[in-house]
């Protein structure tokens, strides 16, 4: 546990940010503390976001785990600031 903690690196993300597109290796874990982002899809060369989730939340552990690409795409919707952790130290 403490091996995670100490390889933790503080990130800041901008408003409208992609962190994860559709089908792409995940190489990061993000743990946000602040800040909201969404969940999406693209259909017909056109994204549609359909959820949205804020503050405490972990994004990409079962994709970094697993060696599973994202099915979804995933943008900060507001400044979002946190934690992440890469795969080599995961």
């Amino acid at each position: 546990m403490m091996d995670i903690m100490q390889n933790l690196e503080p990130i800041s993300l901008p408003k409208k940010k992609f962190i994860f597109d559709e089908l792409e290796e995940v190489q990061l874990i993000y743990f946000f503390m602040k800040g909201t982002y969404e969940i999406g899809y693209s259909i017909n060369l056109e994204k549609k976001f359909m959820l949205r989730y804020k503050n405490y939340s972990v994004v990409g552990i079962y994709n970094v785990t697993f060696f599973k690409r994202s099915p979804y795409i995933y943008r900060s919707a507001t400044p979002c600031s946190g934690y992440f952790i890469r795969r080599q130290k995961w």
